[in-house]
């Protein structure tokens, strides 16, 4: 069943009097339960994508259908998480990720007992008193992507949620990412800068191209899950597939 689909999707920016174009007839679709990712060279629109496909943003032309509906109004439809992860400094960990069931005018009580539950779950037990201050880089990411889950939508967009972590965490939280998605089964597009977290974390890599960005390459990942991250990193399928999509974002 298809959960996402966009058709010829083009988007602009009014920028010094004149019209920048950010993307251009994006077309893709996304199944339930399906983990795809958006990769493409800075400034080609990945984000902006997101935000179209989240409701922030309104495109020029082009159609978003949720879930079978054509929607024009779509924000609180999906989850959405950006680049930063936003969290308040002078709220708890357990008073942050329960902020989008309240700004959603949740039942509070109920949004802290379902956060509790989950705390241990995404690596944050013995810390729901703690303010983000206290918190490692890697941790205030769960704390934020604990948040997006909470939300209660099926379709998560996640904007570089790793892109500022060193490379031990990113490897660390990817490995978990693809740990808590097995467990609740959402539909995900991820946007990253990078291939080999591409790889490891989709069903699916779509490229976009330099701006505007517009699709030049859509490829299925081979491996079966659940996945030994560490085994695929060395294996020639993995070098051949990182091969191609370095070849289609250098010959963008």
């Amino acid at each position: 069943m298809t959960q996402l689909e966009l058709t010829h999707i083009t988007q602009s920016y009014r920028e010094a009097g004149s019209r920048l174009l950010a993307i251009q007839d994006v077309s893709l679709s996304v199944a339930a339960g399906e983990f795809v990712t958006i990769i493409g060279p800075s400034g080609c629109g990945k984000s902006t994508l997101l935000e179209v496909i989240a409701g922030l943003q309104q495109p020029d032309s082009g159609t978003i259908i949720l879930k079978g509906e054509s929607l024009s109004n779509r924000l609180g439809r999906t989850a959405y998480m950006p680049q930063q992860d936003a969290l308040l400094p002078w709220r708890t960990v357990l008073n942050n990720v329960i902020l989008g069931q309240e700004v959603g005018r949740g039942h509070r009580r109920q949004a802290k007992q379902r956060a509790q539950e989950l705390l241990p779950l995404f690596g944050l037990e013995g810390f729901a008193h703690s303010f983000p201050t206290q918190l490692s880089g890697g941790m205030r990411q769960r704390a934020a992507l604990l948040r997006t889950f909470l939300m209660g939508k099926d379709i998560l967009l996640l904007d570089e949620p790793f892109g500022a972590l060193d490379a031990i965490t990113r490897h660390e939280l990817q490995a978990w990412l693809l740990q808590v998605w097995g467990h609740f089964g959402y539909t995900i597009v991820f946007v990253t800068h990078d291939v080999e977290e591409a790889i490891t974390l989709s069903d699916r890599v779509i490229v976009l191209s330099t701006r505007p960005g517009h699709v030049v390459m859509e490829v299925a990942v081979p491996f079966a899950r659940p996945r030994d991250a560490d085994a695929m990193r060395y294996s020639p399928e993995m070098t051949a597939l990182e091969t191609q999509l370095y070849q289609a974002l250098r010959h963008r």
